[in-house]
């Protein structure tokens, strides 16, 4: 390009110089060189082509979603042409949607995919596909990346910053927040290796993210730390810091739930070294993998918390999707009555399968329903969610053995045990014990048990449970009672499951 330029080629060239530096990584010297390109966009076609570019490489590489909105803003009040002005719109509502205002995203792009055309269409699509999925409208949301996709694929003329198969990336979003697990794993398998057969660092990185996502959602945590160190790794490469927070997140949450402490927490010094906004375009997620690591830790306190931030953030920014996963991870760790309501009042509005079932399974758990905990499990097999269908089995067998039924407690728990077995060694307070454990002690009790196992003293985990010292050891003494044991060694070898 730079040799073109000197051969004299025009604007167009000077634009896409800017695109590629900033894919290489070098958005401070790709805004510099745009910056400076201003005076000579006389039309409202170059002010279009230009404003488009520098608002990818101040949001995207330089993170900046203040400037970005400017840059979109002045360029709107600039352009004359209408059908033009509409580009920079998309453009906005793009910007607007990964800094987690979705409803405003959605309501500006709603109008214009029905009069867009070409670059417009694809950047409004991009705009829609992206907060339609996390707002739980599912079925817009691949529509959009189905029209966008199209439309980009017969694009001509100066090449948008990224490949068509963005599109495709935004439609694996869609179908990890609603459900569809093993069509967004088997979307992002076949696009992960066409990226790698185009030599494409973006594209790559991005469904890199998206396979651990759908592993992480899957319970294999294994695979989720792999791919969410390739996708760090990649947008490490070329600089995107909102992406390296979301793929640090993936990592911290496969590392946590393999009960890797420290390498979790590892990653989350290094995600928040970024200092990414926390309303950014997986900011609950964020928030989700710093709660499990606090379970992996025995601060389950602490991590309730956490889990309150997420739902808080997912409702302030509309991401109804992201608001059921962090309800249901309270209801996993015990706050199923708190959770219920509003993930049966999710399940209206949050299209796919995953939102009924964890509003059943939430439901199950306040009510004792030992076969509905195993309808449960069976919903979230089906989904692919194999570690959470683990834990509603534990579940089912735990009221089972309360209830007197030993044989369907033993086949639950039979059922548990296979599922997690396919879980990569991942585990949660849910699979943490054995059936029979959980079945005689209460839940305050288990949770004094599990941090005396670890080695905790009495006073530490008063402090950690805000208790006073002497209703530890009264708890402590009853658990060991039910139990049958005399140590915290004993009480470690009896807590394990089989």
């Amino acid at each position: 390009v730079r040799a073109a330029l000197g051969a004299g080629a025009g604007f167009d060239a000077a634009v896409l110089l800017g695109q590629l530096l900033w894919q290489q990584g070098r958005a401070e010297e790709a805004e510099r060189h745009l910056e400076s390109l201003r005076p000579t966009a006389d039309s409202d076609e170059k002010m279009v082509l230009l404003a488009s570019v520098r608002i990818e490489v101040v949001d995207l590489g330089l993170n900046d979603f203040e400037a970005a909105l400017m840059v979109a803003e002045e360029a709107e009040a600039s352009i004359d042409d209408v059908t033009l002005r509409d580009q920079i719109t998309a453009e906005r509502a793009r910007v607007l949607g990964r800094h987690g205002r979705n409803r405003d995203a959605v309501d500006i792009v709603d109008p214009l995919i029905d009069r867009a055309q070409g670059r417009t269409l694809i950047a409004a699509c991009f705009a829609a596909a992206t907060s339609m999925s996390v707002t739980g409208q599912f079925q817009r949301a691949v529509e959009a990346t189905e029209i966008g996709y199209a439309a980009h694929r017969v694009l001509t003329g100066p090449p948008e910053g990224y490949a068509p198969a963005i599109h495709l990336a935004l439609r694996c979003l869609a179908y990890l927040l609603t459900g569809y697990l093993s069509e967004g794993e088997e979307l992002a398998r076949a696009q992960y290796a066409q990226a790698l057969s185009d030599h494409s660092p973006l594209t790559t990185g991005f469904f890199s993210l998206f396979l651990g996502l759908h592993a992480g959602l899957q319970g294999r945590c294994q695979t989720t730390a792999r791919w969410g160190s390739e996708g760090l790794a990649t947008f490490q490469k070329i600089e995107i810091p909102f992406m390296q927070r979301n793929a640090l997140a993936s990592l911290a949450l496969g590392k946590a739930i393999q009960g890797s402490v420290d390498e979790a927490r590892r990653a989350l010094e290094r995600l928040d070294s970024l200092r990414v906004a926390p309303s950014d375009l997986g900011g609950p997620l964020v928030l989700q993998a710093r709660a499990w690591t606090e379970v992996a830790a025995g601060d389950t306190l602490r991590a309730i918390e956490l889990l309150d931030e997420a739902v808080e953030l997912a409702r302030w920014s509309g991401a109804k999707a992201y608001e059921s996963w962090a309800l249901h991870d309270l209801a996993r760790l015990g706050r199923a009555a708190e959770v219920v309501q509003p993930l049966q009042e999710l399940s209206r509005v949050v299209e796919g399968p995953f939102n009924p079932a964890r509003a059943f399974h939430a439901a199950a758990l306040v009510s004792g329903d030992a076969a509905g905990l195993e309808d449960a499990s069976k919903a979230f097999e089906e989904i692919g969610a194999l570690l959470v269908a683990a834990e509603a089995a534990a579940d089912a067998a735990v009221v089972w053995r309360q209830n007197g039924d030993v044989r369907r407690a033993a086949a639950a728990e039979l059922r548990s045990g296979a599922l997690a077995a396919l879980c990569e060694g991942a585990t949660s307070p849910a699979l943490a014990a054995a059936a029979p454990v959980r079945a005689v002690l209460t839940p305050r009790e288990l949770e004094i048990a599990r941090l005396a196992a670890s080695g905790m003293s009495d006073k530490e985990i008063a402090k950690q449970l805000f208790l006073s010292h002497r209703t530890v050891e009264n708890r402590l003494h009853s658990v060991y009672s039910k139990l049958g044991v005399q140590s915290r060694a004993e009480l470690e070898g009896v807590l394990q499951g089989p």
